[in-house]
């Protein structure tokens, strides 16, 4: 994570955790190798201790989150607004995608990250039913008491970052368990609070609709379609939302899903066949000119030099 510093263990934090069990090696080798295990540039959880003297700023700042603080106290700050919000223990805090931000330990925090893309807490609770109950007077940045369930599930969110339980299935279970325990612990009234952020800006939803089908789109116009506009629209759209051509912004998404792949499990072969490139010798070039590698070399890469080439 860009501009995330390692952290240790700090004195005066308890850590956590849910027992002294650990992961025998030889299971918790067969899960790492698995195509379905995240690598930390792609988890939904993120488990963090913070000081005063460290912090935590994402690189995917596509991506809206829940930051909860499960121990300390923690600041967190915006660009956008030039706010300060500090955050105590047991409490919750949503951050919009495209929100620039910092959080710190004030003086030291533990807290659990959620990042995500898309989210539904039920049929019967859309965000469109939210946005009727948001009162525009509403701050877009507080933070919220955390229900007791939640912090009961947090406990095991710990237990399985700690012992990298890194499953792309079990994180997306994870995901829609955390937002059915909101849907139950809170009124509409209080979950209209919570994500006021979101509900009060239509361009972000339409942001979080654009990066839900980028992923299965190999064009523009198949972006457009399924987004329900036009190509031009979508074109003015993705300007508009992220600063860049809708070219630049379908390469960056492709690149990304590239180097997923390649870390992930897929031979050069299969991700040749899914994106339609025409041989090996075309792909290999394709690589060298986007990302300075060959698809081994970006296989073989340590975790660190994977990241900073994400950067």
């Amino acid at each position: 994570m860009t501009g995330m510093t390692s952290v240790q263990q700090m004195p005066g934090i308890v850590p956590t955790t849910v027992d002294t069990y650990s992961i025998p090696p030889a299971a918790l080798k067969e899960h790492v190798a698995c195509s379905h295990y995240l690598d930390k540039t792609h988890l939904k959880f993120i488990h963090l201790h913070l000081t005063d003297e460290t912090h935590f700023t994402p690189n995917r700042n596509e991506s809206s989150m829940l930051f909860f603080l499960i121990a300390g106290a923690c600041r967190v700050e915006t660009s956008e607004r030039g706010e300060t919000i500090d955050i105590k223990e047991g409490q919750l805090i949503f951050i919009t995608a495209g929100c620039h931000f910092k959080a710190t330990g004030h003086p030291q925090g533990e807290c659990i990250i959620l990042l995500f893309n898309e989210f539904s807490f039920c049929e019967n609770l859309t965000l469109q039913n939210l946005a009727q109950q948001v009162n525009e007077e509403y701050p877009l940045l507080e933070p919220h008491d955390m229900a007791l369930p939640l912090k009961a599930f947090l406990k095991g969110m710990v237990f399985y970052t700690d012992n990298q339980i890194n499953c792309a299935h079990l994180q997306q279970i994870k995901q829609d368990e955390c937002f059915i325990l909101m849907r139950i612990c809170y009124t509409k009234e209080e979950l209209a609070r919570i994500f006021a952020p979101l509900l009060c800006s239509r361009d972000l939803v339409l942001k979080m609709k654009i990066q839900r089908f980028a992923a299965q789109a190999r064009t523009i116009a198949e972006l457009a379609a399924r987004c329900e506009m036009t190509e031009i629209t979508m074109k003015r759209k993705i300007k508009a939302l992220f600063g860049m051509s809708a070219y630049q912004w379908m390469l960056k998404q492709r690149n990304r899903q590239i180097l997923f792949d390649l870390r992930n499990g897929l031979t050069p072969k299969e991700i040749c066949f899914t994106y339609d490139y025409p041989s090996l010798s075309n792909f290999a070039a394709y690589c060298k000119r986007q990302f300075g590698f060959s698809p081994s070399q970006i296989i073989n890469m340590t975790q660190d030099e994977y990241i900073k080439l994400q950067q």
